[in-house]
């Protein structure tokens, strides 16, 4: 996936994921049992052309996220623009150590948010 660092921040019903990625550092703003509307902050997606890359195209999206267990957090992202895609991330603590998984339904975007990592927590 390519993601270097991930933080997440939470407030009442908001909470917020930073992470960096080759393109450099990124934020979702995550709404607790409502969507959050926003950018999805990957740029060069395709626009009117399947396919293309447009440079500093990024797509409309609904962000919401849930508490599974004490221990996972599932965030989900919904492309809502030209194209449509789901991108569902599972994000699993355990003492100092972070699982997440992150797995789309899309055609020919959401390439760089497929897969399983492990990580360690740094204070």
């Amino acid at each position: 996936m390519g993601i270097k660092t991930v933080r997440f921040d939470f407030d009442g019903e908001k909470g917020t994921m930073t992470y960096e990625n080759a393109q450099g550092v990124k934020m979702l703003t995550l709404g607790f049992g409502h969507n959050e509307f926003q950018k999805f902050p990957q740029e060069g997606y395709a626009d009117l052309i399947a396919a293309i890359p447009v440079p500093g195209h990024m797509y409309d999206c609904a962000v919401s996220a849930a508490w599974v267990d004490e221990t996972r957090l599932h965030i989900k992202v919904q492309i809502i623009d030209k194209y449509f895609g789901i991108l569902d991330m599972i994000f699993g603590f355990k003492d100092d150590v972070l699982t997440v998984t992150m797995e789309k339904t899309a055609q020919a975007f959401l390439d760089e948010y497929t897969g399983l990592a492990n990580g360690k927590a740094v204070k």
